[in-house]
């Protein structure tokens, strides 16, 4: 896993850090704006509201020289105030030589962040100093309420820019200090400045600086194509370990799926054989019962060509008792003018009917005709069978 915290680089010693640093830049390089928007409907909406204000109280903003962040100070269901912080590329490409992407940073902040760091107080104020700007912004509880900027000198000025008033740093503090409740803590950042030259009787106040800090809690100025270069160093931790975690399980469920795809295919293949092996055993069935039927239509026309001989009714049913299993019920007995006996009957068991027609087939006095009406009732099955009796 990428490192959160990195060290910072002043702007005069890029040359001599090694990569993978967060470029702290004096306040100079930004132009700080606090405005109000209203009827906020997406990220996008906001944006798109925050540039048609830039257009009004900043006409020199546009995408290609600025890198624009902000931050929500308030906030209710109507309107947001809003810091908007732009990053002057242009000035910024005045002190670096090679092309920044050579450089190998992983964020860009102001200096007016690194008080952030310091979150033992409640309530205090941050005096951030440069040579040419100064920002004065007020937190509570490690949320910003205000934030307000002064420039001191006009070095910083171009042809574009309009005239201001200067105003001496020690004179803007003392202003801002007459105001400040003692216990309210004092925390300076950027140049350092001279305290005796400020009424600081009863005051809470010292000088802030960090070496190193987790770049992921703060605003990061870098252009967008350089940050899409380190795109895993701004994953949050827990949710990288997530994505990991899913990762994981996404590959042990296709390994899963896998092998149950494989085992099921063999199964398969398996049933295949066996349908294949049955089908034969099917048609092999069907080729015997073929030739039973022609020998059994065979033997009834040889039987057919023979006539009843001495018939007794008394014989015919004794040997028909004879044949008919037990469980098997006998219904009626017809005799026609063909000298066919219609015997209707039934039984429960399937098994019964069969042993029944085997005995007849066996027997040497009786010829079967006709057996194919055998229908299941509810528990019994019924019959009808056609002989003829020698």
């Amino acid at each position: 896993m990428f490192k959160k915290i990195l060290p910072l680089s002043h702007i005069d010693e890029v040359e001599n850090k090694g990569k993978n640093t967060i470029l702290k830049l004096e306040n100079k390089f930004f132009s700080v704006f606090k405005i109000q928007v209203e009827s906020i409907i997406n990220e996008e909406d906001r944006i798109e509201k925050i540039e048609d204000r830039l257009e009004i109280i900043f006409p020199r903003y546009n995408s290609d020289d600025f890198i624009l962040r902000y931050e929500i100070i308030k906030k209710d269901r109507k309107k947001e105030s809003i810091a908007v912080y732009l990053l002057d590329l242009s000035l910024l490409n005045d002190y670096i030589i090679d092309d920044m992407k050579d450089y190998g940073f992983i964020s860009i902040i102001p200096s007016f962040f690194v008080c952030r760091e310091k979150k033992s107080s409640n309530h205090y104020f941050n005096f951030d100093i440069s040579e040419t700007m100064l920002v004065v912004t007020e937190y509570m509880n490690n949320n910003i309420l205000d934030i307000s900027t002064f420039k001191l000198s006009k070095s910083s000025f171009n042809e574009y820019e309009e005239e201001v008033d200067i105003e001496d740093k020690y004179s803007i503090v003392s202003t801002y200090l007459v105001n400040i409740e003692d216990d309210i803590e004092i925390v300076f950042t950027g140049d350092k400045i001279n305290f005796n030259e400020l009424d600081l009787t009863n005051k809470n106040y010292l000088y802030f600086d960090v070496k190193s800090l987790d770049f992921t809690k703060y605003l990061n100025f870098l252009p967008d194509d350089i940050k899409n270069r380190y795109s895993l160093y701004y994953v949050n931790t827990k949710y990288f370990y997530f994505l990991l975690i899913i990762s994981i399980l996404t590959v042990l469920s296709t390994i899963i799926l896998y092998h149950n795809i494989h085992k099921s295919e063999e199964k398969l293949e398996q049933l295949e054989i066996e349908s294949s092996s049955l089908e034969d055993e099917i048609n092999e069935a069907r080729n015997e019962m073929e030739e039973i039927e022609k020998q059994h239509k065979e033997l009834l026309e040889f039987i057919e060509k023979e006539e009843y001989k001495d018939f007794k009714i008394s014989s015919f049913l004794e040997e028909l008792s004879y044949l008919c299993p037990n469980g098997i019920k006998i219904f009626s007995i017809e005799y026609d003018e063909n000298k066919i006996f219609n015997i209707e009957g039934s039984t429960g068991k399937v098994d019964n009917v069969v042993k029944f027609l085997e005995n007849i087939t066996k027997s040497e006095n009786f010829k079967l005709y006709n057996y194919d009406y055998i229908l299941r009732k509810e528990n019994e099955i019924e019959f009808k069978l056609e002989v003829k009796y020698f």
